[in-house]
């Protein structure tokens, strides 16, 4: 765990240098979240007053509000979105020339001890993966974290009893990712070593093409590569099984959590504790936690690769 925590500051230091830029970001953001639980709020009056009551202000008032939340949400997403990515590929052009400016000053002993093509790898493959890690990633758990945070503090303000079995499967879920992201480092980190010298072994072999048809050792070189080639794929389906496992159990557990809600909310709608409005508009609240819930956990994927780039 604290390795972790040391890596994500490594990794956030290097965005550092734009905190101006990381503070608009981080705004927008929560401009963005703010808004996410405009909608449910105003399905319970859109329900209640115009539906029901048939009360005619509310008919053209809901609508206009909404109208309103949409656009204003739409102008913050687009600066968060922007701003993200320009602080990602700044990032990215500055650990490019740091790994390069270290590379020509390492002693030349480093540079023969080293599997060939490494170095090209970590340019070409690793930063990328980190980059990947501070563009998209970062977005998506600064945003939809918040998303979380927002529709779930007006979960509890419509119903809490029906809001606390939603928060029952949280440590669950946060379990099962942070098992998924242990194995998933451990795979990233293997595969760019193996990729570092599946490249190395290509540059060697068109750089020995003349020996190689000299010799004949074609057949040999051939299997060398396969073996590499082979343990790549291997490392790389790996990280896809566990991947593809722990998206769905994640809603699996948040299915059994809403079919729970669902039948406790029915419950209390018959005894009038909760009107039409409230009903519709808490299950639209908690339909909305599940989009975010799965970017979380899809997300975990590229964190790790860019971990352990």
């Amino acid at each position: 765990m604290k390795s972790a925590f040391l890596l994500y500051r490594r990794l956030l230091g290097s965005i550092r240098p734009y905190s101006k830029v990381v503070a608009l970001s981080v705004l927008a953001m929560i401009a963005a979240a703010s808004l996410e639980p405009v909608l449910p709020a105003l399905l319970k009056p859109l329900v209640d007053e115009s539906l029901i009551k048939k009360n005619h202000v509310a008919q053209w008032q809901v609508p206009l509000f909404l109208m309103l939340a949409f656009l204003a949400k739409g102008v913050a997403e687009y600066a968060a979105n922007v701003s993200s990515q320009w602080i990602a590929h700044k990032a990215i052009t500055d650990l490019r020339q740091q790994v390069f400016r270290h590379q020509m000053h390492l002693p030349i002993p480093v540079h023969q001890a080293e599997a060939g093509g490494r170095m090209l790898s970590r340019i070409l493959y690793d930063i990328p993966q980190v980059g990947a890690a501070l563009s998209n990633a970062w977005i998506i758990v600064v945003r939809d974290t918040l998303i979380i945070i927002g529709l779930t503090g007006y979960l509890i303000y419509t119903a809490w009893e029906l809001t606390l079995v939603i928060v029952a499967i949280a440590p669950i879920v946060a379990w099962l990712i942070r098992v998924a992201s242990r194995k998933l480092r451990g795979s990233n980190q293997e595969m760019q070593e193996t990729t570092g010298r599946l490249t190395g072994m290509v540059e060697e072999t068109l750089g020995g093409v003349r020996e190689i048809k000299l010799f004949g050792t074609h057949d040999h070189e051939d299997r060398r590569f396969g073996e590499v080639a082979e343990r790549l794929r291997s490392q790389t389906m790996r990280t896809v099984r566990v991947s593809a496992v722990n998206v769905p159990l994640v809603q699996v557990l948040a299915a059994a959590a809403v079919a729970t809600v669902i039948w406790t909310a029915t419950s209390l709608s018959a005894q009038d504790k909760l009107s039409p409005g409230e009903f519709v508009s808490f299950v639209t609240a908690m339909s909305m936690l599940f989009e975010p819930i799965r970017r979380l956990t899809n997300i975990n994927a590229v964190i790790q690769r860019g971990l352990a780039g």
